[in-house]
This record gives C-alpha cells, structure tokens and sequence, in this order.
C-alpha cells in the first residue's frame, strides 16, 4: 500500500485505519493557490519527480491550483518524512500479500494473520480481490494463484 521511512526505519499505513479513513481523503486536490504544512495533527507530504516518492512538509509550503499533495494524519504515518511509491514502474505481483515480489505460502500466512489476530505488519497488498476490504476471498484468489488456476 504506502510505505513511509523515518531514520531507517519503515512504517505502513495500516489497511485497517482505512476503513474508517478512505484513501480518496488521503490525496488532496489544490483548486486554488494555498499554503499548507504538517503540524502536530496533520503530515503533508509533496510530490518529489526525482525520487518519485512524497517527501513531509516540514515548512510552509505554496502549492498551486490544479496540483495534489497527500494530506495524512500523523497518528497513521508513523513518523514518517517520506512515502515511498511504486510509480517508477514497477508491478504489484498478484497474489504478493507481503510485498517480496513473488507468491508462496508466506502470502497466505500474512493474509491469516491479518484475518485471526488483525495483524497488519507483513501487509503491503491484502486486497487481493479489489473490494476494498481484506477477507477470506483474498486467501482463495492467493490460493488460486498459488495453484495456477
């Protein structure tokens, strides 16, 4: 999903703080010229096309009309001073739960954590399905995959 990285260290925004705040509310639309900054409730984070990741604003920054900059509550970012994107072109695997590049029965035991004990930490991709939610039909479509069907 979104990874942040604070002094070495990595943070996901967890799937299950989603639910209650959609991912449509995380990216802010600028329809006119504004200056915005994090503060002790709210990291904003700016678009950086060298790294094609978000780096946290840390001072005020303008943004003009028409661009988008990801506006997060500092409760679900951990810390974090940068979200790492996968835009530079690299795929999401079907079927790669925890984000290794490949599909194999550690997928399938990341999704059951998440499922018996609401255990995100091995989550990058648990929609497995689209719905929005993670649930027993993203183990069968991770089983399926497995399976080659």
């Amino acid at each position: 999903m979104v990874h942040g990285e604070a002094d070495g260290t990595y943070y996901r925004l967890k799937y299950s703080s989603l639910l209650n705040n959609p991912t449509s509310e995380f990216l802010q639309g600028v329809t006119y010229d504004q200056t915005v900054h994090s503060d002790n409730t709210t990291s904003c984070f700016k678009f950086n096309a060298n790294s094609l990741a978000f780096d946290k604003v840390t001072t005020n920054t303008d943004f003009n009309r028409g661009y988008a900059y990801l506006k997060i509550p500092t409760s679900q970012t951990g810390g974090a001073t940068t979200i790492i994107t996968n835009l530079g072109g690299s795929a999401v695997v079907p079927g790669d739960v925890n984000g290794d590049g490949h599909v194999s029965s550690v997928d399938v035991t990341a999704l059951y954590n998440y499922l018996l004990n609401n255990d995100s930490s091995d989550i990058v991709n648990g929609d497995q399905d689209g719905d929005g939610h993670i649930s027993s039909v993203d183990v069968t479509v991770v089983y399926n995959i497995l399976l080659g069907n």
